[in-house]
């Protein structure tokens, strides 16, 4: 197995639940470039959950659907990026210095902002999607977790590890990745965006936007990004695409 493949493999290992083929090969070191491949993750845990959505929105309502194929993603990524949201608004949520937020983002607990979060994000995904026409919703989901985890990714590009090593959560350094990777994930990500309506494409912009206000929020509360950072600002940017396409869906 090469090393650019066990990479990918080794992306598919920490970003989801399911059993990997390959993954005793996997050293430490290819952790460390999870990150350039998490899109393609996208591929697999937004098309699970968009056919989770469109079978149960058949069998039950709209909201339903959208609760359960919510709880299914969970169950496939075993609730990562929930878990980084909830420590990002417990960490950024309270009035400490850099060494206040980071503490507070790595303790295991969960605080008052950390579930008024989650229960944000929870609702604001299930009212969205069960709003739009079940193929719709369903390529919403698709689309946008793909592009949102691209976006999200480039975090890296432009600020630095917050932690060392030793005090990461994970005890990974995610590596930046090389341009005709990235150049390659983009027109992956971007492709999947020609499913939508086309005035509802132009809500993809909103995620860099997205992107670009917590990154800079990130920079000046800890001078950089965490694992949970990146958790965070995918589920973010996610509810706003959401949030616009409504609003596209309304005004057009």
């Amino acid at each position: 197995m090469g090393e650019t493949l066990k990479k990918i493999v080794a992306a598919f290992t920490f970003f989801t639940r399911i059993p990997t083929v390959g993954c005793k090969q996997l050293e430490s070191r290819h952790f460390d470039g999870i990150i350039q491949w998490w899109p393609l993750t996208g591929f697999l845990t937004g098309g699970l959950t968009a056919l989770c959505y469109f079978f149960c929105a058949y069998l039950f309502t709209p909201i339903i659907a959208a609760i359960l194929a919510l709880s299914f993603r969970m169950l496939v990524t075993g609730a990562l990026h929930e878990d980084g949201l909830a420590d990002f608004c417990d960490g950024f949520g309270c009035s400490g210095d850099r060494d206040r937020v980071l503490s507070i983002m790595k303790d295991s607990h969960i605080g008052t902002y950390g579930v008024i979060g989650l229960l944000l994000y929870t609702l604001l995904f299930i009212l969205t999607v069960s709003c739009f026409p079940i193929i719709t919703g369903c390529i919403l989901i698709f689309s946008s977790d793909v592009w949102c985890k691209f976006c999200s990714s480039k975090l890296i590009d432009f600020l630095p590890y917050s932690r060392t090593r030793e005090h990461s959560k994970s005890g990974i350094l995610y590596e930046k990745p090389k341009i005709i990777t990235t150049i390659g994930m983009g027109l992956l990500s971007a492709g999947t965006l020609i499913l939508l309506w086309w005035p509802m494409v132009l809500c993809s912009i909103v995620v860099p936007l997205v992107v670009l206000v917590l990154g800079v929020t990130m920079k000046k509360r800890i001078g950089g990004y965490t694992g949970d950072c990146c958790g965070a600002t995918f589920l973010i940017s996610q509810i706003m695409m959401f949030l616009c396409a409504m609003a596209v869906v309304r005004l057009v």
